[in-house]
């Protein structure tokens, strides 16, 4: 691929990262979002075979991105339990700072899809940083299924976020303590 490609790639990318975050990813026109970068309909194809392939570049890009953030707060020294429940205050917080980047994350079809394979949620940093830390608890609870503990942390964190994000509740640190405690009895 060429610089000029590259340049252009990478604009589309930046560009729909700011559609996400202002307006939602539910709203992107792909016309609009090629308008706005100074592309045609058909110059965005040759970047991008479809807009879910764009979304799973981008889905990547923004669960990279948080993943680097959720690692710098971590203390690598405390339990893993209290990894998770930081990482938890983290994506909470980050719901209510940037909603529609995180909904795009936990809820646009194309993550959702990609997380549901296996081989390829492992290309997810946030998956990976998340899974190294439930496999860290395997020793004290062998019963723990990774795959599974991190479904019920990401659904929990799905429903929190949301039920925060649209005024519902407020974050409540030792609500979440106690149902990670839960999850963690298998």
């Amino acid at each position: 691929m060429t610089h000029h490609a590259d340049t252009t790639r990478n604009q589309i990318i930046k560009e729909t990262i700011k559609q996400i975050s202002e307006n939602g990813y539910e709203n992107i026109s792909l016309r609009q979002l090629a308008s706005n970068v100074g592309l045609t309909t058909g110059a965005f194809y040759k970047n991008f075979s479809s807009k879910e392939a764009l979304f799973g570049e981008v889905t990547s890009i923004l669960s990279n991105k948080l993943s680097a953030e959720l690692a710098a707060h971590l203390d690598l020294k405390s339990s893993p339990q209290s990894q998770l429940l930081n990482m938890a205050d983290q994506l909470t917080q980050k719901f209510q700072s940037d909603a529609n980047a995180m909904n795009f994350l936990f809820f646009n079809p194309t993550a959702a899809k990609l997380l549901n394979d296996p081989g390829t949620a492992e290309n997810f940093d946030f998956y990976r940083l998340v899974t190294s830390i439930i496999n860290q608890l395997k020793p004290a609870s062998p019963k723990i299924d990774s795959r599974a503990l991190f479904i019920q942390i990401w659904s929990f964190i799905q429903g929190y976020g949301l039920l925060i994000v649209n005024h519902v509740t407020t974050y409540d640190p030792v609500l979440v303590a106690s149902t990670l405690a839960e999850f963690l009895k298998a």
